[in-house]
């Protein structure tokens, strides 16, 4: 538990020695904070994770790249560098699946025809 605690020495009797007292102050661990990595195209090109929290904890991730190859959510581990009073955090990144175009089939258009036109339609 975070806070302040006192830890009192006392020594065996028939020693010539005095008590002491010592304060210990226990940090709560920082949580790494990122900024939310936006869904990214299949096989498009990802950003590069960044190695240091937006809270300034530095660190790496597993895996260490996104990849971009399959299409969903997939999630990624940030470690601290050892040493620092800081926790594990994760971030889910979504790889967006290639939407196919679609249209309507036009039908057969005599040479001149003026009746009608090609449209788009809305997705």
């Amino acid at each position: 538990m975070a806070g302040t605690s006192t830890y009192t020495f006392t020594f065996d009797a028939g020693q010539c020695a005095l008590g002491t007292t010592m304060d210990v102050e226990i940090i709560a661990p920082t949580i790494p904070t990122f900024t939310q990595i936006a869904p990214v195209c299949i096989n498009g090109s990802a950003p590069t994770l960044p190695t240091t929290s937006d809270n300034g904890i530095t660190g790496t991730w597993s895996p260490a790249i996104i990849n971009t190859a399959v299409a969903g959510t997939s999630t990624y581990t940030f470690t601290p560098d050892a040493g620092l009073c800081a926790t594990t955090t994760t971030m889910d990144i979504t790889i967006d699946p290639a939407i196919q175009s679609t249209f309507t089939q036009l039908g057969s258009y005599c040479v001149g025809d003026t009746r009608r036109y090609l449209t788009r339609e809305p997705q």
